[in-house]
């Protein structure tokens, strides 16, 4: 029997597409401090969109797939975090629109939720499992846009210094879920799709072209 858990699966054959989302242009001025302003509230803007799809989808399809219920719970939500940076940030929430990246994915979202309930989990692990990184983020994100407390990077930061422990005990019950060869593929495809769809959204809002030093 293999030894290596579903959770180590996904991190390994995700992995490349993990690496290139995070050294597009986007994410790699945000690391460093120097993503203008503007393009971190459209960020904020979009992630409101996709999260909204993808936690309606886990709300309506809980009920008939268990392992999702067991995994994603309330708590694990972020529309009204989002929604709290935006007015924060002085963007109004109900405004926002999707680009056509974003368009897609959400698309896609649904497509996957309404058709496969069991991909939600390989889409959710992708956003959930961001927040590990996003919490290094958020610092930057408040020194370069001079943020006082958590205000306006709540997202980034959801559960403070109950990251990692959040983090262990949501691998955890992955771990003890049960998957058939078939339903992992499924799984790791779907978190894949996530992957895919996050950079091109990225990419929609800060092409290369448009980089700039200095926020």
């Amino acid at each position: 029997m293999p030894t290596e858990t579903i959770s180590e699966r996904l991190k390994a054959q995700t992995r490349d597409l993990h690496q290139r989302a995070e050294q597009g242009g986007l994410p790699s001025d945000l690391l460093k401090g120097r993503l203008p302003r503007d393009r971190f509230v459209a960020m904020l803007e979009q992630l409101l969109l996709i999260h909204a799809e993808l936690e309606d989808q886990i709300r309506q399809q809980r009920p008939s797939e268990p392992r999702l219920a067991a995994l994603v719970d309330d708590e694990q939500f972020k529309v009204q975090l989002l929604r709290q940076d935006l007015e924060h940030l002085g963007a109004d929430p109900d405004s926002a629109t999707p680009t056509g990246a974003t368009f897609d994915l959400i698309a896609r979202i649904r497509e996957l939720g309404t058709g496969d309930p069991l991909s939600l989990i390989g889409l959710h692990y992708v956003l959930e499992g961001s927040t590990n990184g996003n919490r290094f983020i958020a610092e930057v994100a408040r020194q370069a846009y001079r943020l006082d407390g958590r205000a306006g990077t709540r997202y980034l930061d959801p559960y403070g210094q109950a990251q990692r422990q959040r983090w262990a005990g949501f691998k955890q019950t992955l771990r003890e879920l049960r998957f058939s060869p078939e339903e992992e593929s499924r799984v790791i495809d779907s978190a894949r799709a996530m992957f895919t769809g996050i950079t091109r959204v990225y990419e929609d809002l800060y092409p290369d072209s448009s980089r700039v030093v200095g926020v």
